[in-house]
């Protein structure tokens, strides 16, 4: 049996979107230790949030003008808040910070790999 795909919500792409901004090009990958957390912590595959990650690759200018690209399956939702990042990247940069702070709400200790989804809530 397939397993079922999980809906990227607006705050799952602020959060990988912060992600993209903190890592070069070549860490895009599943491999990569703050992925593997990050995918942790949303309840989601490394796989699915390095695709995410390279999907705002193919939406970066920067990368394009390297001759680098990413993957092409960037949605209208990616799409729109990549667009929004750019005109308004203040805006968005507090928008993520709060996905943040409140995914962090949810771990005890948001650093570390090992940490489990804080239930008492």
């Amino acid at each position: 049996m397939a397993a079922e795909r999980k809906t990227w919500t607006d705050q799952d792409r602020l959060l990988v979107l912060s992600l993209y901004c903190r890592l070069t090009f070549g860490q895009l990958h599943r491999g990569r230790p703050e992925v593997i957390q990050l995918a942790e912590q949303m309840g989601r595959s490394a796989n699915s949030v390095a695709m995410k990650l390279s999907n705002y690759a193919s939406l970066d200018p920067e990368v394009l003008a390297l001759g680098k690209k990413g993957l092409s399956g960037a949605s209208q939702q990616d799409r729109l808040l990549w667009q929004r990042f750019i005109a308004e990247p203040e805006a968005v940069a507090s928008e993520c910070e709060e996905a943040g702070r409140f995914l962090a709400k949810k771990w005890k200790h948001p650093t570390s790999r090992l940490t489990t989804p804080d239930r008492r809530q």
